[in-house]
């Protein structure tokens, strides 16, 4: 909504052909845009605790596995506007995570001790990462980078919230 040409960057992350080609993969046609962030850190921005994942049989997951592919209901694109080393900090992730049935220990969602399973994500400006929103594992070191660190987050939900992936939707026959 921001007066023009401000916005056209964002519009243009909303809808980037190879971003939309793998949202149609993982959530099926007809998702919808529903968040977006800017991120902005200085150094020594603390950086945010490590949350969402924990229990596959939790109603925020919203993701499945199903003859032999993902499906999910939220995915977050998160768009790097500065390139991000891990000297620098920022975004991390326990890969894997969305697809455990255990709750995440309280070091590893702190990061004081991370088990060995808390990566970064280094990108150069332009890059996206998408992962799976409330089913994946997901928070940012504390920020120690020269420049301030940018980044857009960007939130998608399926048309299919709340039903299931395998049926389509039954026609109306009550007149």
């Amino acid at each position: 909504s921001l007066p023009h040409p401000h916005g056209e960057p964002f519009r243009r992350m909303i809808a980037d052909p190879q971003i939309v080609a793998r949202l149609n993969w993982m959530m099926g046609s007809g998702f919808e845009a529903t968040k977006c962030e800017i991120l902005c850190s200085g150094y020594g921005g603390m950086g945010h605790f490590l949350h969402a994942g924990g229990t596959t049989q939790s109603e925020t997951n919203h993701f499945t596995f199903r003859n032999g592919r993902c499906y999910c209901e939220y995915v977050n694109v998160a768009w790097q506007l500065r390139d991000v080393t891990e000297a620098d900090g920022g975004f991390c992730v326990v890969p894997g995570s969305h697809k455990t049935v255990y709750p995440m220990p309280e070091g590893v969602r702190t990061a004081e001790d991370d088990m060995d399973m808390i990566r970064h994500v280094g990108m150069e400006a332009g890059d996206a990462v998408l992962f799976l929103a409330g089913a994946q594992t997901h928070g940012a070191f504390p920020w120690r980078g020269a420049q301030d660190r940018r980044s857009v987050l960007l939130q998608y939900r399926s048309r299919n919230l709340g039903r299931e992936y395998s049926a389509p939707p039954k026609p109306d026959t009550d007149g």
